[in-house]
């Protein structure tokens, strides 16, 4: 009888390790850098993160950006996503790219990978498909023509 629990045990911890090797491979990129600071609105940038989109079952990376209202009063932002595939803006020609969030006052708005909200939407920046192949590089961002009222 023994045995038996010593083999299960063993088998477990086995699976187990299994497991935690195999999730850190897909561990996602936690960090939230800081790219720029304003006296009312801090905004940072989490790159190289992986989404599940179930509906179309592929892998998609993405760079999400957070927002932070630091003052007492709602703040609204303005800007223009700038995204650059192959070193060439290819958002910088079309309006549909020229954003604004509302900001409550002392919250915080993020992208993540819910997509569920249309703040969270314009705070997404699409960088590749990772099931699947692409046809251009993702290079960069630039938030243009930012404006914090």
């Amino acid at each position: 009888m023994k045995n038996i629990y010593s083999n299960m045990i063993s088998k477990g911890v086995a699976l187990l390790s299994f497991f935690l090797v195999v999730g850190g491979a897909n561990a996602q990129n936690n960090q939230w850098n800081l790219v720029q600071s304003t006296p009312s609105v801090d905004i940072f940038e989490q790159t190289d993160v992986v989404c599940n989109i179930s509906a179309a079952n592929v892998d998609m990376m993405y760079t999400f950006l957070r927002m932070k209202n630091k003052t007492a009063s709602d703040v609204q932002v303005s800007f223009l996503m700038a995204i650059y595939y192959d070193n060439q803006c290819r958002t910088c020609a079309n309006n549909e790219y020229e954003f604004t969030v509302n900001i409550p006052a002392g919250q915080t708005i993020t992208g993540d990978c819910a997509f569920d909200t249309a703040e969270k939407g314009m705070l997404s920046i699409f960088q590749k498909n990772i099931s699947q192949p692409n046809y251009s590089d993702y290079t960069r961002y630039e938030l243009q023509n930012l404006v914090i009222q």
